[in-house]
């Protein structure tokens, strides 16, 4: 299904397929460039932390035990993962209709946003033995990752949701919901596949380009 409006709210309006369905879903904003490339190859690509628009987890602070004798292997253990960023669906505001988000990630409202179903989504996750879940915002956040333990690998397990799933209280219009997946140290591009899982695309520039 793919609308093409020039106002979200009759957008969201006519996507009765699946806008019924509260809670059931996942958006994820884009360029439209990006989205031709995501549409077609149907993956969507785990980034980088140190890419992240937020500073405070693009660039932290990170404590390790005072007698390490590797403590770039704490660093290196963090950066390991990446993550993949989607807006969760609430009934008071619908992931597909956040205007900050049609401004920010979607190309200043030419871009896009692909609707996904979340079961498939988490389906998809889980057998790639990925962490998801909702971020939660908090008024003090402090990104500061403290390692106790002499494998960084056994604190990240116990902690990960304080590491990657908690942030400041600016950010919550972004109703984020992550997908976290330890990539090891490689160049290599990761990849969620997301076939079968889109439900509709959604252009709210009635000038875009045509994606069919």
């Amino acid at each position: 299904m793919i609308m093409k409006q020039n106002n979200y709210s009759i957008a969201c309006r006519y996507a009765r397929e699946w806008q019924s369905n509260e809670g059931a879903i996942l958006a994820h904003y884009t360029t439209f460039d990006a989205a031709v490339k995501i549409l077609s190859s149907k993956r969507l690509r785990f980034g980088r932390l140190s890419g992240m628009n937020d500073i405070n987890e693009s660039y932290r602070a990170i404590w390790y035990p005072h007698d390490t004798t590797d403590p770039d292997r704490y660093k290196s253990a963090v950066y390991a993962y990446r993550q993949i960023s989607l807006t969760l669906d609430k009934n008071h505001q619908r992931c597909f209709n956040i205007h900050p988000m049609w401004g920010h990630y979607a190309q200043k409202g030419a871009g896009v946003c692909i609707v996904l179903d979340k079961n498939i989504i988490e389906q998809r996750a889980k057998t790639m033995k990925c962490r998801y879940g909702n971020v939660s915002y908090r008024k003090s956040s402090d990104s500061t990752v403290v390692f106790d333990a002499k494998n960084p690998e056994t604190d990240i397990a116990k902690h990960y949701r304080a590491i990657f799933y908690r942030k400041s209280k600016a950010w919550g219009y972004e109703q984020e919901y992550r997908i976290i997946k330890n990539c090891g140290e490689g160049n290599e591009d990761v990849f969620l596949n997301i076939s079968e899982a889109i439900k509709a695309i959604i252009l709210c520039n009635g000038d875009a380009k045509d994606l069919s």
